[in-house]
């Protein structure tokens, strides 16, 4: 199932036209509470993504958030011969932190579930990312 600011038209191709907030959030500086406006105030990856230019600023210990982090390098690089269509889309991920079916009806995310499933058979030669 596609969440509400995907179907709305808010996506071209992988890349979010801008935050979903901006129309009552013009100037995210001033809306901390946010998790849209925090990102786009403190996160460069979130600001090149809107199209927001100018210094980011750094995250405090009393913030109400924290950043994303860091993707981790996969141990498991074959796509696993299970895994089926993707059911979720997340921007950003390229489907690897998305839901997928599953031949074994289990829970299919290929960064998350996927590298630790006792299930998982590699597809010889097949990347995730293919």
């Amino acid at each position: 199932m596609l969440s509400g600011w995907v179907r709305s038209g808010n996506m071209v191709g992988d890349r979010m036209r801008k935050r979903t907030c901006v129309e009552s959030h013009p100037n995210y500086e001033g809306y901390p509470h946010c998790r849209l406006c925090w990102l786009a105030t403190h996160d460069q990856r979130y600001r090149t993504l809107w199209g927001i230019e100018g210094e980011v600023k750094p995250v405090t210990e009393d913030s109400e958030y924290k950043l994303p982090e860091e993707s981790k390098p996969l141990e498991r690089l074959e796509r696993c011969e299970h895994l089926g269509q993707r059911i979720e889309k997340k921007v950003g991920c390229n489907g690897m932190r998305c839901f997928h079916e599953c031949s074994q009806e289990l829970p299919a995310v290929p960064a998350v579930y996927c590298q630790t499933c006792e299930s998982y058979s590699p597809e010889p030669g097949v990347n995730w990312l293919v």
